[in-house]
């Protein structure tokens, strides 16, 4: 993965944007193993990069915004990012 980014970076335009479409893809990487974890059943995705996900608004934010839609005594998002990230990162 470390090479694709790179590659991804120096293929972008010669500003900034190569940070940031690796941040992007970052971003959707996580999101994909948060999913595939079932993290997300209970969480709200909220904010800028929420609205550029899923409404294609021309915005950029550096952070993921979720939400517990229900109050729960316990939940662990570390455990999440533990277990089903490192593997899907990996890859």
């Amino acid at each position: 993965m470390k090479e694709f980014l790179a590659q991804l970076v120096r293929n972008a335009p010669p500003t900034s944007q190569g940070r940031n479409i690796a941040r992007e893809y970052l971003q959707a990487r996580l999101l994909q193993a948060l999913q595939h974890a079932g993290a997300m059943i209970s969480l709200a995705f909220h904010g800028g990069t929420a609205l550029r996900f899923l409404y294609a608004i021309p915005r950029y934010s550096e952070d993921l915004d979720f939400a517990l839609e229900q109050r729960r005594e316990f939940y662990d998002f570390r455990k999440y990012l533990r277990t089903r990230t490192q593997s899907h990162f990996a890859q």
